[in-house]
Parts: structure tokens; C-alpha cells; sequence
């Protein structure tokens, strides 16, 4: 346990090494299971410097797929300070090792064999982690002893999913590699989209449950501190950015606040956004109180104006999406049911010869009066359970037939249903595609439905396989319900480690 150092500790050390003519040599991973090529990478490693530090990669940075870390971070410490030739061991605090770089300094930075190959980094770290040894002048060394794959290990020796999950995965894998799937989500790129809908700023405020007011049957909650994330439409902007670059949003804020700031600060940079004022109404804002400890959600406070957009502001969307359309391969349309999106708006995105997706969803605001049934005439659906069940009065039907009600209903061909725990639904042409959840860890399932159907409709456009887009619905979704609210988009490298860590 001594050779597990803080990271503030761990600098002073190697400082301290250096200053006495020593040298220290650097190796970073999750090793998540510690296996024979570890150890004789440790060994080589060994031999290259007098001290061998090695850092770890927290739990909360950990990326290789469902039940990932199989080992929590303070157990995968132990085990790499176990071993004689490692002389400390610390918790690294960023997703990679450049910080780490930056601060530790270590003359020789030890990598495995396939460091060299930089065309599979998705990522781009391996030529950052380069540069920074570079800047301080270390070096790199790379061990070339046998290779071992953890997460192949892990994946053939430890049952992470549920039987039926595990099953579902192993049929993909047997039609696909990691990089057909790759290929395929990078066709995204090539597309040029058209987004609409409300924006909807997303406010966590956290407190602490004091207990009962004496006097009132309320609970008395202390203040700590609170996040603001962009909800609605400027979520599902941001997930398709993370996979093509030509992505245009229309949209409307409120008059009475400084929310277009924080909308446009905290958008995609490469997001063309026209953010239209609505006088007289606020920016759609939902306040969700929730406990500090558990995350639990306790109440919300919403600023809504429901009316529809006034004539005059009607126009003016008509006329942007007029011109926005133009040069557009697909249109994006989420449907919150804040007034936005009227009657004849409507009739001209069903109108269009491009292909439309939608998502019409059911929220506190607008129960009973939003439903995916508004619409006649679409290309692609992503809704989930409660969405499809309620314009139908179908509490307890077979969801299979109200799929086929609902494609009937908006002459739609291709419908995906979220179904939580049960995983989704996926229909087209009258076949039907089930993928069972994936998830294995849920933070906030709030802004998870957007993820999904944000990245779906890029699949739908781009041909994807049809049985594997539930698949890659279930893989964006199990990604997404580990974020709080919508504090960040499903990267598109997060999503390729994820699935790169399945296919395993």
C-alpha cells in the first residue's frame, strides 16, 4: 500500500529521483486484468529506467464496453503494486495520459507494440501523448514482447451481460468486426443536416435533505450547487455533430433571458445555429432539484410558454427551413410539444422530398395533447414505449402490433422503440429487429431517448444495416444513461471504444 502515491505525491517523487540523477520510466493503462504480456511489458519497462511508475486510468474514464472495469480502481492499484518491479503505482485524474505527461515528466514513456499503429487511434492521443513527451524532452520507448488483448480476455472468461444480451452480442459479432462497424458509422460524415426543434435549458440543482419542515409537510432541502447542460433541440444538435460537420439548427429562445449566450457557447462550434427570439415567452427551462448523495430526483420547476409560435414568427421559421432545406440530405426534427412546431410547419417538413425523422415526445408539460399520431407522412420514428402505447389507449397490448398501427397511422416505414430494460424495437418494411439493453451502469436516463434518436437518424439515411440498428440504438443509449442529463453528447469515439470493447 506504500507504493500507491496521489498524483501530487507521485510528482515530488520522481523530482526528487531526477534531482539525484535517476531515471524514471512511465507506463499508463487501465489494466483492468493483469495478464502475462502486462508483466513482461512491466519487466522490459523495468530495465529501461532505476524506478518504474505506473498510472491507472480511473474508473470513471474507463471506455471498453458494458461492466467496464471489470476491477474497481483501487483493486487494479493494488494488484500493479504488488509486483516487485513497479516502485509506485497512482490514480491518474484525467481520460488520458497528457496531463499525466505534462506533470509527471518521466524520461522514458513505455508503451506496448501497438502504440506504433496510430491509423486505429480514434482518438488522436496517442500523437498528443507523443507531443507532450516531446515538449519536455523524454522519449518514447515501445516493448515489442507477446500481445495479449484484456478485454478479449474479459469478454471470453467473465459473464458481463445478461445470458440473452450475451447471446445477442456473440450473433453480431459472428457477422461483424469492430471495424466494419467503424466503416459504416463513419458514412455519417458525408451527410448534410437539418435540425428543428425547441430549445430546452436543462438546470440540475443539487441539494442536501435536511428533513421535514416542522410545520409542513415538506421536506426542507439545503443548497450545494447546480449545473446547466443544453436540453432538447441543442442536445440532438450536438450528438449529430459528433459524427458529420454539416449540421444546420433552427430554433427559438426566449426574449426575457441570456440563454442564446449559453446556447451558442455551448453548441458544437461547427453547428450553423439560427436561434430565432420569441418575444414575449422565456426560454424553455427545467429546474430539477435532486440530492447531492444519490442523484435522486426530487422535484422540477419548469419555464414554459406551450402556446404556438405567433403568425409572424411561424413565417419566419417557414421561410430559414425554405432556404435550409436546400442543401440538405436529411431533416431532424424533435417535436417537445413547446409550441414550435405547428400545423403548417408540419405540413412542409412532411412536404420535403428529403427523407424527415422525427421524434414527438410526452413530458410532464404536455401529456395527452403531443402525439407521434400529429404526423402523416414520415421517413424515420424513434419514440419510446409510453410514446407509442398512449395515442393508441394501448396500456397492455402487444407492442409488436402497435408498431404496425403506428406505421399504418404516419405512413412510416422505419420506426425504432426504446423500451428501457427490455432494449428496443426495431420496424422496417414489416420486419421487426429486437436488441436486448445493454447498459450496465445508469447515471440519468433524462436526454437518452435524444442520443438515440439523433444518432438513428443518421443510420437510418446512411443505409445502415437493418439489424443492427437496434444494436447500435441500445449501444448509443448504454453510453448515454452514464452521462448526467445532457452534460456532454455521445462522442463518436466514446461510441467506437464502446462498441470496440463488444466486439471483442
Amino acid at each position: 500500500m506504500q507504493k500507491i502515491l496521489e498524483i501530487e505525491e507521485l510528482t515530488a517523487k520522481i523530482r526528487e529521483y531526477k534531482k539525484n540523477g535517476k531515471t524514471v520510466a512511465l507506463c499508463h493503462g487501465c489494466f483492468d486484468l493483469v495478464h502475462p504480456g502486462h508483466i513482461r511489458h512491466f519487466k522490459e519497462a523495468a530495465r529501461q529506467a532505476d524506478y518504474l511508475i505506473v498510472t491507472v486510468t480511473p474508473d470513471r474514464y474507463v471506455a471498453k464496453g458494458p461492466s467496464r472495469p471489470l476491477f474497481p480502481e483501487q483493486m487494479r492499484l493494488e494488484q500493479l503494486a504488488a509486483l516487485d518491479m513497479v516502485h509506485h503505482v497512482a490514480l491518474n485524474q484525467w481520460p488520458t495520459a497528457v496531463e499525466t505527461l505534462n506533470l509527471l515528466k518521466p524520461n522514458i514513456y513505455v508503451k506496448g507494440a501497438d502504440y506504433e499503429d496510430k491509423s486505429k487511434d480514434i482518438t488522436g492521443n496517442i500523437q498528443r501523448e507523443i507531443d507532450a513527451v516531446e515538449r519536455y524532452g523524454g522519449r518514447i520507448y515501445i516493448t515489442h514482447d507477446i500481445v495479449f488483448s484484456s478485454t478479449k480476455l474479459i469478454n471470453r472468461s467473465f459473464q458481463l451481460l445478461q445470458q440473452e444480451s450475451q447471446n445477442y452480442v456473440d450473433g453480431i459479432r459472428n457477422q461483424y468486426s469492430a471495424d466494419d462497424l467503424e466503416a459504416l458509422i463513419d458514412r455519417f460524415s458525408s451527410l448534410r443536416v437539418l435540425i428543428l426543434g425547441d430549445t430546452i435549458i436543462d438546470e440540475y440543482c443539487y441539494c442536501k435533505p435536511m428533513g421535514r419542515v416542522e410545520k409542513a409537510p415538506i421536506i426542507s432541502m439545503k443548497y450545494l450547487y447546480e449545473e446547466r447542460y443544453p436540453g432538447g433541440i441543442l442536445a440532438v444538435a450536438n450528438h449529430a455533430a459528433q459524427y458529420t460537420d454539416d449540421v444546420r439548427l433552427i430554433t427559438t429562445i426566449g426574449d426575457g433571458d441570456n440563454y442564446g449566450s449559453f446556447a451558442r457557447e455551448h453548441l458544437n462550434s461547427s453547428i450553423q445555429a439560427e436561434l430565432i427570439v420569441r418575444n414575449g415567452s422565456p426560454t424553455v427551462t427545467k429546474r430539477r432539484f435532486l440530492t447531492a448523495e444519490g442523484k435522486t430526483k426530487v422535484f422540477e420547476v419548469g419555464w414554459i410558454n406551450d402556446e404556438c409560435i405567433s403568425g409572424e414568427l411561424e413565417d419566419d421559421v417557414l421561410n430559414k427551413l425554405e432556404e435550409a432545406v436546400k442543401g440538405a440530405d436529411l431533416i431532424i426534427a424533435a417535436d417537445f410539444g413547446h409550441g414550435l412546431i405547428t400545423p403548417r410547419i408540419i405540413d412542409f417538413l412532411e412536404s420535403q422530398s428529403i427523407p424527415f425523422a422525427l421524434n414527438a415526445q410526452t413530458n410532464s408539460t404536455n401529456f395527452g395533447y403531443n402525439y407521434i399520431t400529429r404526423y402523416r407522412n414520415v421517413d424515420f420514428l424513434s419514440i419510446d414505449e409510453n410514446e407509442i402505447r398512449l395515442p393508441f389507449q394501448s396500456r397492455l397490448g402487444k407492442i409488436n402490433d402497435l408498431v404496425y398501427k403506428l406505421a399504418d397511422a404516419t405512413n412510416c416505414r422505419s420506426i425504432n422503440i426504446t423500451l428501457g430494460s427490455e432494449g428496443s424495437l426495431y420496424f422496417s418494411d414489416g420486419e421487426l429487429y429486437h436488441s436486448p439493453a445493454l447498459a450496465s451502469k445508469v447515471v440519468d436516463t433524462v436526454g437518452a431517448g435524444d442520443a438515440v434518436f439523433s444518432v438513428l437518424s443518421l443510420a437510418y439515411k446512411s443505409g445502415f444495416p437493418l439489424e443492427l440498428m437496434p444494436f447500435l440504438g441500445n449501444s448509443v443509449g448504454a453510453l448515454a444513461v452514464e452521462i448526467m442529463g445532457n452534460k456532454e453528447p455521445v462522442y463518436k469515439t466514446s461510441l467506437i471504444k464502446f462498441l470496440r470493447g463488444l466486439m471483442a
